[in-house]
């Protein structure tokens, strides 16, 4: 399988005959040569081919072979699987197949306000869930609401590919009027609270509420808190006054506005305050 021979004459030259003569035939000898073919990494695409001399070892001149990316992948030429045979003879060692290294792909994950203002951009690997790294989104108040966030746009997944999350945000009418309640209710940071409830009234850990001409059964603490009583206004508690329990703080300020608290038994800890206001001390 090394060789090829290729008729070339015959020995001696031929003459005409004057007596018996033997002749033999004369071959030229070649090494042979065998195709070798390079395949993409599933043998659907011939990529390059040549011939190889015998006792030769092949070499690939081709383009870089490349394949498709997916959603989660690129993938990068990795070689041919094995090193390259020296050519023997027509054989399946003399196909090749390319392999590649799978590449785990990132996306930008973008976060926007409710505007489209871009609040973070993180960079995150296919597959992982990403989280808001930024400061926590926030739009501007009106004459008669304020809002507060309270998620997405849509449900915080597995990254599969680009995507944008856009704040959302919850209305909250401003003042709140508690003559418009019909359960209990919890007021947050930045309230401003008007009106008379019959219903039970909560302040949120570490928010600031103002009281501008309010009534309610009593007024519970979750926390640490400041109450602000609004100038000129007449505030009344029928019922407690509770701070956040032990190691919490509750602050009162205001000036010229005034709150009535009328019930007994309430919580130790009410904090420091600038008002001189009906509040009943523990007994012992």
């Amino acid at each position: 399988m090394q060789y090829a021979y290729t008729f070339a004459g015959w020995t001696p030259e031929l003459e005409p005959a004057t007596s018996n003569t033997a002749y033999t035939a004369v071959f030229d000898e070649s090494i042979r040569e065998y195709p070798v073919n390079f395949y993409n990494n599933t043998g659907s695409e011939l990529l390059f081919t040549t011939n190889v001399p015998y006792g030769s070892t092949p070499e690939y001149l081709g383009e870089t072979p490349t394949n498709p990316s997916t959603a989660q992948y690129h993938y990068s030429f990795a070689g041919w699987g094995r090193d390259m045979m020296v050519v023997d003879g027509p054989s399946f060692y003399n196909d090749y197949y390319a392999e590649f290294d799978p590449i785990l792909r990132s996306y930008d994950i973008t976060w926007v306000n409710y505007d489209g203002t871009v609040l973070c951009v993180t960079n995150m690997p296919y597959g992982a869930t990403p989280a808001y790294s930024g400061a926590t989104p926030t739009k501007p108040a009106t004459d008669t609401t304020r809002f507060t966030f309270s998620g997405w746009t849509q449900a915080v997944v597995p990254v599969t590919g680009a995507t944008t999350y856009m704040a959302t945000f919850e209305e909250r009418a401003y003042p709140v009027d508690l003559s418009t309640l019909t359960g209990t209710f919890t007021a947050i940071d930045g309230d401003k609270l008007i009106g008379a409830t019959t219903y039970a009234v909560s302040i949120a850990a570490d928010a600031t509420v103002t009281l501008a001409g309010m009534a309610s059964p009593g007024l519970t603490c979750l926390g640490n808190a400041t109450i602000v009583i609004a100038d000129a206004t007449t505030n009344t508690l029928n019922g407690t006054l509770r701070a956040g329990g032990p190691g919490t703080t509750l602050a009162i300020n205001g000036n010229t506005g005034t709150l009535t608290v009328t019930g007994d038994n309430y919580s130790a800890g009410i904090g420091a305050f600038n008002l001189s206001v009906a509040v009943e001390r523990p007994r012992s």
